[in-house]
């Protein structure tokens, strides 16, 4: 592009404006701006915002030969760095760069610093900034002439330094992102010696724009297409349009193709070595004019990415291929998923219908009292007055102020039991032998995806469930307590006058409730007498009533044997030397135990319930392993069946299970 043919002729005339229209050309967007093509692997070449975008460390080497074929064609060369941090917050990095243009090149470097700032749980803002130094030679001693003797600069050189500084951001998802960079941001002037005019020239470098467009579509597990489009242009300088397209084989693999505008259509392909190293080729074949005489372009680059491999594609655990590591670790993702999903929703509905109860109880009963009652008559023929009924109004602000009340109690305590559920479903996730251990951070994505997918699948369910449920509860609600009110009043009865009869069976009645009550009073202040160590609590008192009835199951063939072996016995002959603490023949069990703790347990029960301060407890020798809670024993086989008569005669506080075990 810049070298001139040993058969042109020019005189001084024509070389001088030869001078002035590379001068010009060096204000072009490919003359200022390297130009690559494999920014579709490393975007830190178009845009700073892109380093440490991973939070890891990237290093790679790039040669380009640009219109190959010609004599002092452009070659660039390009070395760049960046890292990241933990929190992927920040970002470092920096280039060396060399582009010589024959006539024109540069040399320099830049420094790069990156913040990202997350936007939301998918969304992330990042800004970038190179600042460094380059240094211009304009080298027209490289031109060759076909005569020595034109009086001409062929042996003229000029260089100068000037700073350059590239300002980017971009906004990115997973699956998107979109970013513009201002190259050049702050303009920058190179003096030289002007020939023709013997007088200083100023060679300027001007503010560029590349604007960048990529989407990652996954096609199936490990095949993955990336296609980018960018848009490079200045000021005065129509722009260029690239469209590429990568094609990812499970990260081992890649290929390139692309089209430049008015330029040359790309084929490339790389490949993965262990330790993060790959390789790569880009070829760029012109379509214009210049394909006359030119090769083309080549693009080789190196690249090296450090902690990529624990970051990404973590190395498959002891005994396990990648696809099966894979494939265990969807299973175990799954696995949470739906167990947080099937928590949420079991306790969530749950909640939600006792909530929906409570208020659709609170709501109707207050706004039925709040009714004025209507006379009674005794009217037959006038019809049931239906004032405690609602008004449509009225069940629409019932069911705003329900929906109202339930759903701010619903978002104070989601946060809550997100958490809870979640570090729940993370304890208990199943054991593998030999199973890949997750990372904090990919244990943080799970809780998040999985957050935001029970969120997404539930919100809307529970909503409108919500609002069917307090419809529902609300209509039926006020449906029963209207007919109840009808009820009520077509039942209601006439006006009666009290007999005498009627006034003495009241006052019988009542003396009924007064021993009732004063029975109540007794047996309250029998249990306050009892230490609280010998009280019963109703938990342990449902658990023994159980045990009694299962343990009453299990001795029915034993009671069955004990009953013929009772119609057969005959009374006792009186014990001379009787101790007090000694059964006799005839014992009345009002329970049956295995253990000698849930016998004294129940026999603290008996005392504070069923009034038998005085029970017993007996190992029977016919039924080894087994303790019998009694009440009392008898030598006459008649003592013992009223007794057991006498138990059954009362209403209340009765033991179920009582029965005479006779003893041999």
């Amino acid at each position: 592009m810049y070298s001139i043919s040993n058969n042109l002729k020019m005189n001084k005339t024509i070389f001088s404006i030869l001078i002035i229209l590379t001068l010009s050309i060096g204000s072009a967007f490919s003359q200022q701006i390297p130009m690559f093509s494999s920014y579709t692997i490393n975007k830190f070449l178009i845009n700073p915002s892109y380093a440490g975008i991973n939070g890891n460390t990237r290093l790679y080497g790039i040669n380009r030969i640009q219109y190959a074929g010609f004599d002092g064609a452009p070659v660039t060369y390009m070395l760049t760095g960046d890292a990241g941090f933990k929190t992927k917050k920040f970002g470092i990095g920096g280039m060396l760069f060399s582009d010589n243009n024959s006539l024109i090149s540069q040399n320099g470097f830049q420094l790069t610093y990156s913040y990202t700032v997350k936007l939301s749980e998918k969304w992330n803002l990042g800004m970038g900034l190179n600042a460094g130094m380059v240094q211009w030679n304009m080298n027209f001693d490289q031109l060759r002439i076909d005569n020595p003797d034109e009086d001409v600069v062929s042996a003229y050189r000029s260089s100068a330094t000037s700073f350059r500084s590239d300002f980017g951001f971009r906004i990115n998802s997973d699956k998107i992102e979109i970013g513009v960079t201002i190259p050049q941001v702050v303009a920058s002037k190179v003096n030289y010696t002007d020939y023709l005019k013997n007088a200083n020239g100023k060679y300027t470098s001007i503010p560029h724009y590349i604007v960048n467009l990529g989407y990652n579509l996954s096609i199936n597990e490990g095949l993955k297409l990336k296609p980018t489009v960018v848009v490079r242009g200045a000021m005065d300088i129509n722009p260029q349009i690239d469209a590429m397209a990568l094609l990812d084989i499970k990260n081992k693999f890649y290929a390139l193709v692309g089209y430049r505008t008015n330029y040359a259509v790309s084929l490339g392909g790389g490949f993965g070595l262990s330790k993060g190293i790959m390789v790569g080729y880009i070829y760029d074949r012109p379509l214009n004019d210049i394909s006359q005489y030119s090769n083309g372009s080549h693009e080789v680059i190196v690249g090296i990415s450090i902690g990529s491999k624990s970051a990404e594609e973590p190395q498959p655990a002891k005994g396990l291929s990648a696809d099966a590591e894979k494939k265990l670790r969807l299973e175990m993702e799954k696995s949470i998923q739906d167990k947080l999903a099937l928590d949420f929703e079991s306790k969530l509905n749950a909640e939600l219908e006792a909530r929906i109860n409570k208020a659709v109880e609170e709501q109707v009963a207050k706004a039925i009292i709040s009714k004025p009652a209507a006379p009674v008559t005794n009217d037959t023929k006038s019809k049931p007055s239906t004032d405690n009924s609602l008004s449509k109004e009225e069940i629409e602000k019932i069911k705003k102020e329900i929906e109202e009340k339930i759903r701010i109690q619903m978002e104070a305590n989601y946060s809550k039991l997100i958490d809870e559920k979640i570090k729940k479903a993370n304890e208990s996730k199943p054991v593998v032998t030999e199973t890949p251990k997750i990372s904090a951070e990919e244990a943080e994505k799970l809780r998040k995806e999985s957050e935001e997918k029970i969120k997404k699948n539930l919100e809307e369910t529970l909503k409108k469930d919500m609002s069917d449920k307090i419809n529902k509860a609300v209509e039926e609600k006020i449906d029963s307590e209207t007919k109840k009110a009808k009820e009520e009043e077509l039942n209601k009865p006439k006006e009666y006058k009290m007999t005498s009869k009627d006034k003495a069976m009241i006052d019988s009645l009542k003396m009924k409730d007064l021993a009732n009550e004063k029975r109540i009073s007794d047996l309250e202040k029998l249990i306050k007498s009892f230490p609280e160590s010998d009280r019963v609590e109703n938990t342990e008192m449902r658990q023994l009533s159980s045990t009694v009835h299962n343990n009453d199951i299990e001795l029915k063939k034993f009671k069955a044997e004990n009953k013929t072996l009772f119609d057969r016995a005959s009374d006792a002959p009186p014990s001379k030397n009787a101790s007090a603490d000694e059964a006799s023949k005839f014992v009345l069990v009002l329970a049956c135990f295995k253990t000698l703790k849930e016998a004294q347990q129940y026999q603290k029960l008996a005392a504070q319930t069923f009034e038998f301060p005085d029970c017993k407890i007996l190992k029977p020798d016919q039924l080894d392993g087994w303790y019998f809670v009694y009440q009392k024993s008898f030598d006459k086989k008649k003592q013992a069946w009223d007794a057991y008569g006498k138990i059954f005669e009362k209403e209340t506080n009765t033991p179920k299970y009582v029965w005479v075990y006779v003893m041999e």
